[in-house]
Order: structure tokens, then C-alpha cells, then sequence
């Protein structure tokens, strides 16, 4: 099976070219697609401009409606009204958003959802126009059953089941990634990078291969644009790609290895654009990479008396609401700091409020995170690395190991994450 990310959706020749991918495929295809490259950023846009009841989808509906120009008459004619549907559909959700002047995170979860319902039915009508018989599936019709965590929902166990029922058809389905639906039938997006995670839950729910087909060769051995002799890693552990993605590849997400690595079934990455070996993530495999954050904050919790009976029950109602510390550093005995992306420091000072109002907080933003992640770095300690940095003119606020206790993190200000990630990957990786 296959995932196809939104930025291989750009033209016609892109969905061409996704029929192309289906027709080499021995058995029975299933394709998990995001929404056409753009259309879920301009459909965030138009849901915050609605609560000034000045939304427009004219772009998102000229942009569909381009797409299905080159179908057959009679194809063209039953998708053409499938699309004015679901439109339809989207305009109607956004005047409720403007006349009740509220964006709640179930109605942002609707709206943004239909860049997926869109593409999923365009692509299905391309592969049957060209002699297959396709359909288009999302949310629970395609076995895709969510936790109610609008906007960084989980799939439940309970979607196995369902999914090898409604996806053992006669068709090739055309899967919907990006959202599914809770037990209530409300629409639940999961968030960053999580049609991949559709994929591989399928995959592994099917005991399948997935290749997941983006615009980049595969996992790279620190961010490319930061790193120019950063090059392609062909093979690497469900682990360490777990640590990659946790602690800042965009390449891929960390939801999305761990179904593959439960069911140890292979991810295979590639190019959509020029296929070539890319990477793998299985079982076995060493690699060595450098991953990177740029906007990251220092929760402070200072002189709290028993400070291990607030981080239990803290980390506990962070991670019901899927969020985890990079780092957690411990200053003295009643002072500790979580290390956290910026996005996700105001929830921590929420959540800390709730299990005692009383608690001293401080937090710290422009920071950045850099993490070494491999079994090179596992053997080095961490004040030969702190030496390293530290002759290479690069301050350090803490070096501590990863939360999974395997690899290496260094807090740095957030302008000295290049010239880290450069130092670190010249030092594990080399400079050629």
C-alpha cells in the first residue's frame, strides 16, 4: 500500500502519475492521499477569517474544479457534483462559525478536514476513468475510529477490526488521511504528518508494506538545509527513527512509526517525483543523523517541596493529552525543568495549575533543541561533547540524554541551532 503526501498533489501530471504508481502494483492497491498541495493552509485561513464573516473559498473550489476538467463527460459530470456537495457542505460550516462567531476545535477539525474529502474523490475519480474501479473512503468508513482529542487524536484499537472489513473490497480504496471520526461520528484530525500515520496503522493492521511517497529522497542525516553534505540514510531502527521524528524531522512522524514497529512491518520512504532506494525503518539498521528544534521552552518548576509527586501525576495528564517532554533536567532536589516545543508550554502551565495552583513556574522561551541520535553517540559521554561544542564557540544550557535515555540532547539559544546541528553531525557523521 501507498501514502501519497499533499505536496506530490500539485497538478494533473501528479495524479497521473500516482495511476501510474497503482498500475505497478501486483495485488490490490490502497492509496491513502492528503489534501492538494496548499488547500489545508488556505482552509485554516478561511476558518479564522470567518469569525470576521469574511471567509471566501473561491480559490478552493477553482482549484478542485480545474482538477476534474480533464475527466471523461460522465465521470466529470458525477464528480463535478460529489465536489459542489462537499463545498457546499464547507460553506455551510463556515457561516456557522461566522454567525456564531466561535471557532471551536470540533468545527476547525470539520472545516479543515474537507481538503482531504475533496482529494480522496477527484484521485478515485481519475483511477476509474483509467479502468480501475475506485472509491473514496474516509473517517470510520474506512475503519479509521479516533479518540476525541480534536486537533492530535490517536486511533483506537478497535479501527483493526474495522479496517480489515471495509477495506477487503473489490475496489481500490482511496483513503482519506489526516482525520478520522471518535465514537460519536465527529470528525477528529490528528494532527502533523498524520496520513502517514493512517498509512502505517492500515499497513500494519493488513500485515503489508507501506511506502510512503513524499517530495524529499527520504530520512536525512541532519536537515539538509542546514546541512549541505547532509546525505540520505538508507536504513535505520524503529527506534532511532522514532527519536528523529520526536525531536524534529519533518520527514517523518513519530505517530506514524509506532504502529510499523509494533507489527514489524517495513516504512519504506521515497521520492514521488524519482523514486529511488530512500530510506527503510525496520528492525534492524544503524544510522547516525543529528534532528533539530528551533522553537523550543524551558518549563521551570522551582522550590516545590516533593517535586516527584508533582512530575508523576504531571507527566501523566501530559501524555493523555499526547504531549512529551524532550528533556526533563534536574537542577537540585526541588527545582526541575521540562524542555518542550513552544506550542505546548502554555498547556503545561494549564495542566501544572490543575494538579496544584500553588506551584512556582517560570518559563523560557528562544531556545532550540539539537539531539545526536545513534549507537555512535550512545558510546561518547557527555562532557567530551560539551568540550566539542564548546571550543566551537557554542554556549550550552544543558546536555542531558533524550527522554528515551538512548541519544543525546543539547539546549542551545535558538540562533546557535545551525551551527550545532553543523558541529554535531561534523563531529558523528563527518564533514563530507
Amino acid at each position: 500500500m501507498a501514502k501519497i503526501g499533499g505536496s506530490c498533489l500539485n497538478t494533473k501530471d501528479d495524479i497521473r502519475r500516482t495511476i501510474e504508481l497503482v498500475e505497478k502494483v501486483e495485488e490490490k492497491p490502497i492509496l491513502v492521499v492528503s489534501a492538494f498541495k496548499g488547500v489545508t493552509d488556505e482552509l485554516i485561513a478561511q476558518a479564522r477569517n470567518a469569525l470576521t464573516a469574511s471567509f471566501d473559498i473561491k480559490k478552493i473550489e477553482k482549484l478542485h474544479y480545474d482538477f476534474i476538467e480533464d475527466l471523461s463527460p460522465s465521470m466529470k459530470a458525477k464528480t463535478e457534483k460529489r465536489v459542489r456537495a462537499l463545498l457546499k457542505e464547507l460553506r455551510e460550516t463556515l457561516l456557522e462559525v461566522s454567525y456564531r462567531q466561535e471557532l471551536s476545535p470540533s468545527n476547525k477539525d470539520r472545516i479543515v478536514s474537507y481538503g482531504e474529502k475533496l482529494v480522496t474523490v477527484v484521485v478515485a475519480a481519475y483511477l476509474t476513468d483509467s479502468g480501475f474501479k475506485a472509491k473514496a473512503l474516509w473517517g470510520s468508513d474506512a475503519g479509521i475510529v479516533t479518540n476525541s482529542n480534536f486537533g492530535n487524536a490517536s486511533i483506537l484499537d478497535e479501527s483493526t477490526r474495522l479496517i480489515r472489513e471495509r477495506l477487503d473490497t473489490s475496489y481500490v480504496p482511496i483513503v482519506a488521511g489526516f482525520f478520522g471520526k471518535d465514537k460519536e461520528g465527529r470528525i477528529v484530525t490528528l494532527g502533523r504528518g498524520s496520513t502517514d500515520y493512517i498509512a502505517t496503522f492500515i499497513a500494519a493492521t493488513l500485515n503489508c508494506e507501506v511506502t510512503l511517497f513524499k517530495d524529499v529522497d527520504g530520512l536525512m542525516t541532519a536537515d539538509p538545509k542546514i546541512v549541505k553534505t547532509a546525505s540520505v540514510i538508507e536504513k535505520i531502527n524503529y527506534l532511532d527513527a522514532l527519536e528523529l521524528a520526536c525531536y524534529g524531522s519533518k520527514v517523518i512522524y513519530e505517530k506514524a512509526v509506532i504502529p510499523a514497529m509494533k507489527a514489524h512491518i517495513p516504512i519504506k520512504i521515497t521520492n514521488f517525483y524519482s523514486p529511488t532506494r530512500g530510506t527503510t525503518i525496520c528492525d534492524e539498521g544503524e544510522a547516525t543523523a543529528i534532528s533539530s528544534l528551533a522553537n523550543v521552552a524551558t518549563v521551570n518548576l522551582l522550590g516545590y517541596p516533593n517535586m516527584a509527586s508533582l512530575i508523576a501525576p504531571l507527566l501523566l495528564e501530559l501524555s493523555a493529552l499526547d504531549i512529551h517532554p524532550l528533556l526533563l533536567t534536574k537542577a537540585s532536589r526541588d527545582e526541575i525543568s521540562m524542555v518542550m516545543k513552544e506550542s505546548e508550554a502554555e498547556i503545561a502551565q494549564t495542566t501544572i495549575r490543575k494538579i496544584d495552583k500553588n506551584t512556582n513556574i517560570k518559563v523560557e522561551e528562544e531556545f532550540g533543541l539539537v539531539t545526536a541520535i545513534g549507537s555512535k553517540v550512545r558510546e561518547k559521554g557527555t562532557s567530551s561533547v560539551s568540550k566539542f561544542l564548546f571550543s566551537k564557540g557554542i554556549d550550552i544550557n544543558a546536555i542531558d540524554r533524550s527522554a528515551s535515555g538512548r541519544n543525546l540532547c543539547v539546549l542551545v539559544n535558538k540562533d546557535d541551532v545551525p551551527p550545532a546541528t553543523q558541529a554535531l553531525h561534523n563531529l558523528f557523521i563527518g564533514q563530507s
